[in-house]
């Protein structure tokens, strides 16, 4: 992704995730997260959605976190480059990882380049910490039933 073409990044209900131009292009790609799930034979309930999402600071990565506890990371390095302006991608960027990272809706979604980790809170009261690789460290904070 390059800024020229896409500088918003948009998640929201029925697992759409989008990118946007705002300087006057409007919508550039968009796809259904959970296009891949359904693909996995996950059921997913009209109302599940994507609640959180992040970058690596080179837009090379794109990590989103749902409404069912998981996951995903996306190689966007190069996702749009070579689109025209007047069609939107609609394809999927390559998905590396899907993991489990919480019972509940992950609510935040943060990542710490300079040491490869990911921070997930969640619905369920915990903040987890992740490896770049999807391997579970430690819980930061919450309960011990969660």
């Amino acid at each position: 992704i390059t800024m020229d073409s896409v500088n918003l990044i948009a998640v929201g209900s029925g697992g759409w995730v989008r990118f946007w131009n705002t300087n006057g292009y409007g919508l550039a790609a968009e796809f259904c997260m959970f296009d891949h799930y359904r693909r996995a034979s996950f059921f997913i309930r009209e109302h599940e959605s994507v609640t959180s999402c992040a970058t690596t600071y080179t837009n090379d990565l794109l990590l989103c976190g749902d409404s069912l506890g998981y996951i995903t990371i996306w190689d966007i390095s190069c996702y749009c480059l070579h689109k025209t302006l007047e069609d939107v991608v609609v394809e999927a960027p390559p998905l590396e990882l899907l993991f489990r990272a919480h019972l509940l809706p992950v609510l935040s979604i943060s990542l710490a380049e300079d040491k490869s980790l990911i921070i997930t809170a969640s619905a369920d009261q915990c903040i987890r910490l992740w490896t770049i690789n999807g391997r579970y460290l430690r819980k930061i904070l919450g309960s011990s039933i969660a």
